[in-house]
């Protein structure tokens, strides 16, 4: 879904990137955010712990899930 959802962001924010599991370049795209070298980024849950950037903005699509309401 993020593949798919990129695509569509990029159209208005093309320097947005994304980020998933599975990315080999996961590592420098989180440190092109916390460099502020990008404006955002779209990301699974592998941000949700263990991060802390300063005044950074955060929308969560499919809060609702069971992966996230396990959470809690």
């Amino acid at each position: 879904m993020i593949e798919q959802a990129i695509d569509i962001l990029k159209g208005k924010y093309p320097a947005l990137e994304a980020v998933h599991s599975q990315d080999a370049d996961r590592k420098e795209k989180v440190m092109k955010l916390r460099q502020r070298k990008i404006p955002g980024l779209l990301t699974s849950t592998i941000l949700e712990r263990g991060i802390t950037i300063p005044n950074v903005q955060v929308a969560v699509i499919g809060a609702g899930e069971s992966i996230l309401t396990q959470l809690l």
